[in-house]
């Protein structure tokens, strides 16, 4: 009895040990939950424009799924309709929620924010007006204090210059509570992550080398929640080849 005792305690230890492998530090409050509760009804926010020193304010909640991604130039620009310069400018968001009955509540199933972007240089592509509208998969719940998002991108914040990789969104558009001219001239970012990046300034810069961006430039610069998925090589492929790195 006591040796079964033994060999309990032994596996015990192994399940908590293991448990404990494989967790990286969090930005933020960031919990994977999948169940969100909300009111029910669609809700429009306007102004999702949150700073990253704001973010530890929310609770960022990541919705995980399979999305097709890009770790090489060319099929990136083969994905892409329309490389620009932008900068974001105001935002509204969509949440849906849903009844479920295994719940016993309204969950949120559906999370996009609608941020008009200002085109300042377009890099490849045609383009006949100087705003677009960059859809991402995210939104913020203001009453639980919650950044939800379905994407491995950080939110668009107002004021922020990107260089964006977009394909254009040709499904009619189901969103009530978003402005009709939100819903003009749509698009994704091509490979979520891997097709948005920042323009460089002097943040960005590696203080030995003006003309290299370093190399420990923060998660947060390059637009992504984890680490791992700052796609470095990519960024100085992008700004060599487009000539934006700074003099």
């Amino acid at each position: 009895m006591k040796r079964n005792n033994n060999y309990l305690l032994l596996l015990l230890i192994c399940l908590m040990l293991l448990a404990g492998c494989g967790q990286k530090e969090p930005i933020g409050n960031q919990s994977s939950a999948q169940v969100l509760t909300g009111k029910g009804t669609s809700e429009t926010h306007s102004g999702n424009n949150l700073r990253p020193d704001e973010l530890s304010d929310y609770e960022v909640v990541r919705v995980h799924g399979s999305r097709i991604l890009f770790d090489n130039l060319s099929e990136l620009e083969e994905a892409s309709e329309l490389i620009i310069i932008g900068q974001v400018q105001d935002t509204q968001q969509q949440l849906d929620y849903e009844y479920s009955s295994e719940y016993g509540k309204d969950i949120l199933m559906d999370a996009t924010s609608y941020s008009k972007v200002k085109v300042l240089k377009v890099l490849s592509g045609d383009i006949d007006t100087d705003e677009v509208v960059v859809k991402h998969e995210c939104g913020v719940l203001e009453e639980e204090k919650q950044l939800v998002t379905f994407s491995e991108m950080t939110p668009l914040e107002k004021g922020d210059v990107w260089i964006f990789f977009l394909y254009e969104e040709f499904l009619e558009e189901d969103a009530e509570d978003v402005d009709e001219d939100f819903l003009q001239n749509t698009y994704w970012c091509a490979g979520d992550y891997t097709g948005r990046y920042p323009m460089p300034d002097e943040s960005l810069i590696a203080e030995t080398d003006a003309a290299v961006i370093s190399e420990d430039i923060k998660t947060l610069d390059y637009g992504v929640w984890e680490e791992t998925n700052a796609q470095h090589d990519l960024y100085m492929e992008i700004l060599e080849k487009y000539d934006l790195t700074l003099e």
